[in-house]
C-alpha cells in the first residue's frame, strides 16, 4: 500500500494549476472595450462632482447655512473706461445667463445645486435649477476649475454668520445680566 500526499501545496498541485491556467478561456464580446481618453477624462469629472457633493452635503448639514452667491460665469471686467468700451459692458451684462452653484438644502437633502437664470434681455423667463451632478459637462468641468474659491468662499460666509451670531448672543448675555441684576428703588 503506498501513501500519496494530498497536501494542497507540492509538486501535484502546481502543476495541476498550470494545466488548468492553460485551458481557462473567457469570451472577448464578454469584456468591456478600453475606453477612450474622453471617457476617462467625463468619468473623472462626474466622480469629483460626486465626491464635492458629498462633502458639501457634509458642510451644509453641519453649519446649516446656504450659499447661493457664486456666480460660475461672471461678465468679464476687462473693458475700458471709454463710452462705447462702458456700453459693451453694458450689453454683455443684459445679454448673459447668469449660471451659479449653491451648497443648499433642497427637498430635505442638502448639496450642490446649478442655477441658470434667463438673461435680462431674455424672451425666455424660465429658470433651471438641477442638482450639479446632472449639469452639462462643460459646466461640471467649469466648476471644479473654481471649485476651491466655491469652497473658500463658502467657509468665509459661515465664518462670518456665525462669528456674528457669537456675537450678538454674547452681547444680550450681557444685557441680560445686566437686567438680572437690576434693582429699582
Amino acid at each position: 500500500m503506498s501513501t500519496q500526499d494530498r497536501a494542497l501545496e507540492g509538486a501535484n498541485s502546481a502543476a495541476s494549476s498550470a494545466n488548468r491556467a492553460k485551458n481557462l478561456t473567457i469570451k472577448a464580446d464578454l469584456l468591456y472595450p478600453q475606453q477612450s481618453q474622453l471617457t476617462r477624462y467625463e468619468d473623472a469629472v462626474a466622480q469629483r462632482i460626486v465626491q464635492l457633493d458629498t462633502w458639501a452635503q457634509r458642510l451644509g448639514e453641519g453649519f446649516g447655512i446656504s450659499f447661493t452667491t457664486f456666480v460660475l460665469n461672471p461678465p468679464p471686467s476687462n473693458f475700458g473706461d471709454t463710452g462705447m468700451e462702458m456700453v459693451a459692458a453694458v450689453l454683455v451684462a443684459f445679454t448673459q445667463r447668469i449660471e451659479r452653484v449653491s451648497l443648499e438644502r433642497r427637498s430635505g437633502r442638502w448639496g450642490l445645486y446649478f442655477t441658470r437664470e434667463p438673461a435680462a434681455l431674455s424672451q425666455e423667463r424660465r429658470t433651471e435649477t438641477v442638482p450639479l451632478k446632472d449639469a452639462p459637462l462643460d459646466v461640471r468641468e467649469r466648476f471644479l476649475t473654481r471649485s476651491e474659491d466655491f469652497i473658500r468662499e463658502y467657509l468665509k460666509l459661515c465664518e462670518d454668520r456665525l462669528g456674528r451670531m457669537k456675537g450678538a448672543v454674547s452681547s444680550a448675555d450681557t444685557t441680560l445680566d445686566l437686567l438680572e441684576n437690576l434693582r429699582l428703588t
